[in-house]
């Protein structure tokens, strides 16, 4: 047994009745796979060939993806964490011009 890719859907007639192959990976016998009339509409593959790097790739890309969320979450939280010092300082320096203020005051 062999597999297509069929990317356009055909009938074959091999014994009198034809046999519609549908677009998708389909699982054929050899005469048929090597058929030019098949070849014409279709692409003889090997499943593991195939179907492999492209898992391999998207795992590489989903990898890719989460690495990526993770730095911008921590450049993020770094971010958030520098903007609070930033605010307590802010805080710190107005409670200190406010008790400089309040004591001139009094």
């Amino acid at each position: 047994m062999k597999q297509i890719n069929v990317f356009k859907r055909f009938a074959l007639t091999l014994n009198s009745t034809p046999q519609w192959f549908e677009v998708g990976v389909q699982k054929v016998e050899a005469a048929v796979a090597s058929h030019w009339h098949t070849l014409a509409h279709a692409t003889v593959v090997d499943a593991d060939a195939v179907v492999a790097p492209v898992v391999s790739a998207a795992d590489a890309e989903l990898a890719k993806a989460e690495a990526d969320a993770l730095k911008a979450k921590a450049d993020a939280a770094a971010e958030l964490k520098a903007a609070e010092a930033r605010v307590a300082e802010e805080i710190k320096a107005a409670d200190e011009k406010l008790a400089a203020v309040t004591k001139k005051v009094k």
